[in-house]
């Protein structure tokens, strides 16, 4: 089955973080790598191989070590070993990326077969829209190859799994949920960030996310929406 049907007929996926043990290891580093899983509507049951992979190739180490958060990379969606689309996040100054300045926008761009097929981006405030980029706890527009937006990603952060994610071994603190809405402002599915188990919680920093992709998405917006959660692991969870 082609990476394309398999991802047309996903409803849900479990975006899994491949669990490196020696990044126990002080200023240990290894490339991020992420299995994509189809999965039952909770996020449970994953396929037991899994529909593709994103693999990161890393970019300086000195972005690497000195502002990880803000660091220049470059992943790989692949399928059967051949790379299917690319995401390239190019380095942003680390200064105030709350204010109207767009040099300091976290941003993607995502290519399939060569062709740009939309971006990801962190929107920057502005007064005139004061919730725009700094009242959620992290918020992306995606948009199409001609720049319209078609969703809009954001979560509440008084969800208890940001409030007291040290307690993410109780069932309330497991999940920090983002929801997806579409050009309308209406919420047609969600990422969702999954406690991963107290040892991998504490030792590494392997994350999983699963994705309700919204009912009429395309496989490029699919694409486009596997890629944002990654981002999110890279910005929020320092992956």
């Amino acid at each position: 089955m082609s990476d394309q049907t398999e991802l047309a007929n996903a409803k849900h996926v479990l975006i899994k973080q491949r669990i490196e043990w020696l990044e126990i290891i002080p200023c240990y580093e290894e490339e991020n790598s992420y299995e994509i899983h189809t999965c039952a509507s909770d996020f449970t049951s994953p396929s037991q191989n899994p529909i593709a992979t994103v693999i990161e190739k890393r970019g300086s180490l000195c972005c690497l070590f000195c502002c990880k958060a803000f660091r220049e990379y470059e992943n790989e969606y692949q399928h059967s070993g051949l790379t299917v689309a690319t995401s390239h996040r190019p380095y942003k100054i680390p200064i105030c990326q709350y204010a109207f300045i767009p040099l300091c926008k976290p941003e993607i761009d995502v290519q399939r077969g060569g062709q740009h097929i939309g971006k990801a981006e962190w929107p920057c405030w502005h007064p005139c829209w004061p919730a725009r980029g700094l009242l959620s706890c992290q918020e992306f527009d995606i948009k199409d190859a001609q720049g319209n937006i078609i969703y809009n990603i954001t979560a509440n952060c008084l969800q208890l799994g940001f409030i007291c994610p040290v307690l993410g071994i109780l069932e309330p603190c497991k999940t920090r949920e983002y929801e997806i809405r579409n050009a309308d402002k209406v919420v047609v599915g969600k990422i969702v960030n999954i406690y991963n188990g107290i040892l991998e919680e504490c030792c590494t920093r392997a994350d999983q996310f699963g994705i309700q992709f919204p009912d009429d998405c395309t496989v490029e917006q699919k694409l486009l929406i596997i890629e944002t959660a990654v981002f999110l692991d890279y910005l929020q969870y320092w992956a």
